[in-house]
């Protein structure tokens, strides 16, 4: 037995709101390693972007996506195409097109869970000039057709996921195992030569927060207190991340945060990053929610249209 749904829609049409956006992008598309059997059904429901990060599980399988696993060897020369392992993201990226779904890539590492075992690839890279040429072979081999590449024109480029939950449990964290100094270091240098190598054709941004559902109004203003818990260490990240940007003039096309909560405090994270940006003179700076799922405490609600 089930039990349908209704909703009542209404619009007035004598009053204009602005430009209404596609809501329905999804995460890791569905693929297990090359079988795109499944990927018709983006296609069929319109999705607009597909977003590449924690692509095929832990450490992207070793061979998605992640900049170790295109680029196995940092002591390699990285114009060297031989240096490169794109076959294995090639499948994922080329379904997608074939779909119409475009590619949101974010240029980095997957979670690495139980760090305090052992990490590996969360670390910042030695040498933040050369992590940036690296990513810049990557956009020409997706966007210039350099090393046997395409011509796919894909738009967002995202710097890293969530380095703020560097301030979690004392700093183990599971997707940054350097400063929020040196995370703002890398952000700067690589947003600057990509831009600097690509202009308009691309959009660079960053950095996939943690979130902002604990933001109220008075983090709005920088706290000077050294953070005590996770949210605090949150906006203490973001208030240095755009202080620094703004400071060195580096690029920040779009600004990328994630949500695990009710839509209603979603909508209320989405107008407090937007007065964060704003604050710091990012006023025409995109701001992307790009995870979020509703149903994170609420596990019996998954799989369920209330999840969708």
């Amino acid at each position: 037995m089930t039990t349908e749904r209704t909703a009542k829609v209404t619009a007035d049409f004598n009053s204009a709101t602005g430009e209404m956006r596609p809501m329905h992008g999804v995460g890791q598309p569905p693929m297990m390693q090359t079988n795109d059997s499944l990927m018709h059904y983006l296609g069929e429901a319109g999705i607009p972007f597909s977003r590449l990060h924690d692509v095929q599980g832990a450490f992207g399988s070793n061979r998605f996506v992640d900049i170790p696993n295109v680029f196995p060897d940092f002591d390699a020369d990285e114009n060297d195409p031989s240096s490169y392992v794109f076959g294995f993201t090639d499948v994922i990226i080329s379904a997608l097109v074939q779909q119409g779904v475009e590619p949101f890539y974010r240029l980095g590492v997957t979670i690495e869970n139980y760090p305090e075992i052992k990490a590996w690839h969360i670390f910042p890279p030695k040498d933040f000039a050369k992590w940036a040429r690296i990513c810049e072979h990557i956009i020409r081999h997706y966007n210039e057709g350099w090393a046997d590449g395409f011509h796919y024109n894909i738009r967002f480029w995202e710097i890293w996921n969530e380095p703020d939950d560097a301030f979690f449990e004392g700093g183990k964290s599971f997707m940054w195992r350097g400063t929020p100094e040196q995370f703002c270091e890398l952000y700067v240098t690589a947003a600057k030569h990509l831009k600097g190598c690509f202009g308009d054709a691309i959009k660079i941004g960053g950095y996939s927060s943690w979130g902002f559902h604990h933001f109220e109004e008075s983090d709005l203003e920088m706290k000077t207190d050294p953070p005590k818990t996770r949210p605090e260490g949150v906006h203490r990240f973001a208030h240095q991340f755009l202080q620094h940007v703004r400071r060195e003039g580096a690029p920040l096309d779009f600004f990328s945060w994630h949500s695990y909560v009710s839509p209603e405090r979603t909508v209320k994270s989405s107008f407090m990053v937007r007065r964060l940006l704003e604050k710091y003179g990012f006023g025409r700076t995109l701001n992307i929610q790009n995870e979020w799922n509703t149903t994170w405490y609420f596990p019996k609600e998954r799989k369920t249209a209330m999840a969708a």
